[in-house]
């Protein structure tokens, strides 16, 4: 299912040496009614116990689930970060895995292609423009 309203804010937290946004939090509804909350950050420590790095949590009507940077930490400091989130190693492995050896090696179609892609980037622009414009931006698929 795809959103058909974005709303977007981003700001600039911890210091202005980027000197640009490096937080970003957008609301999507979906046609269903449902709301997705995403929050990206690239540039800002965050030591709480879920970081605003990375969160995925998904509530439905028949149970829920919940995924972050927190799963994978090592101490040791990345560029600004006090420490360092290993980005899903095991995800990694498997979605590697699967195109290695499903899709060249048994010619099966890939979990995702330009479609995905293209709505991703669809989603992108209007979070995009509604955080310049202070608006919500409705989509339309077709």
């Amino acid at each position: 299912e795809r959103p058909e309203v974005v709303s977007c804010f981003t700001t600039e937290v911890d210091n202005d040496s980027l000197g640009r946004e490096n937080l970003a939090t957008a609301m999507l509804r979906l046609p269903s009614g449902g709301l997705c909350l995403l929050q990206a950050s690239f540039a800002s420590d965050d030591h709480s116990n879920e970081p605003w790095s990375f969160y995925v949590k998904v509530l439905g009507t028949a149970g829920a689930a919940r995924y972050s940077y927190n799963d994978s930490v090592v101490n040791h400091s990345h560029t600004i970060h006090s420490h360092t989130y290993v980005a899903f190693p095991r995800t990694v492995w498997r979605l590697t895995d699967h195109i290695v050896n499903q899709v060249l090696g048994h010619g099966e179609a890939p979990l995702s292609g330009l479609d995905e892609a293209a709505a991703a980037f669809k989603i992108l622009a209007a979070c995009k423009e509604s955080a310049r414009a202070g608006r919500h931006v409705t989509l339309a698929w077709t």
